[in-house]
């Protein structure tokens, strides 16, 4: 490696860099970066190697912290019953767990790479697009919202998000992480009572009989026209 960055420097071309280690008096291993670059003379032929070297120790040392951290994060998500997805830059999926994957019924390899928008949203997704790149170039997403995610099978799944924005260990954003819930049974189940409701409420208020009806209070939450005809 040595002789191939020195035929390199030979042809006037220069090295950015390297990584190397290095053990000072002090004992301490320090890692560093050192880039290469000719130095020529009047004629422009090359006669000596001029380098810079950084200490990329503390650098390194993060990255390799954050590593850890994201390692043990994704191990807590593939153990919730939620589903987790990561997201890079431009809206590729890093990371999904096996409940998104039991829910949409895609394997992991179909997922993992793929445009997340094309494959799991719905519709038109350009308002959907613009906010996400609109999210990660300005390093901050709504924390909640609620959207639906389109199956293998084509079915639809009303999910509630949490949203996060991923940066690295410079606080650039990197990309976003996401928790969700399955709420579509929840809603329907919503909407089936909310039917019901007023339903019966209709009937009450077309019956001839005097209907009434008492929260847990004993306060009058309801009565139909029939009350006031038969009570005054």
């Amino acid at each position: 490696r040595l002789r191939r960055n020195l035929q390199r420097i030979a042809r006037g071309r220069a090295v950015p860099d390297l990584e190397a280690e290095r053990i000072p008096k002090h004992g301490s291993r320090v890692r560093v970066s050192i880039s290469l670059s000719p130095i020529r003379d009047a004629s422009g032929r090359v006669v000596a190697v001029s380098s810079i070297a950084r200490d990329i120790t503390e650098r390194l040392e993060l990255d390799e912290q954050l590593r850890e951290s994201e390692r043990r994060f994704r191990e807590l998500l593939e153990n919730v019953e939620l589903i987790a997805v990561s997201l890079d830059a431009v809206g590729r999926v890093t990371f999904c767990n096996d409940h998104l994957l039991q829910i949409a019924g895609y394997r992991r390899e179909e997922v993992l790479g793929t445009d997340w928008f094309a494959t799991f949203v719905p519709g038109d997704r350009a308002d959907v697009l613009e906010a996400f790149r609109r999210g990660i170039e300005e390093g901050a997403l709504p924390t909640r919202s609620e959207s639906p995610i389109r199956t293998k099978d084509g079915e639809l799944r009303l999910v509630s998000w949490t949203n996060e924005i991923l940066r690295d260990a410079r606080g650039n954003t990197v990309g976003t992480t996401s928790l969700g819930e399955d709420v579509t049974d929840r809603r329907e189940a919503e909407e089936a009572l909310r039917r019901s409701e007023e339903r019966l409420r209709l009937m009450a208020t077309n019956a001839t009989d005097a209907v009434f009806a008492y929260d847990m209070d004993r306060r009058l939450v309801f009565a139909n026209p029939a009350v006031e005809r038969l009570y005054g």
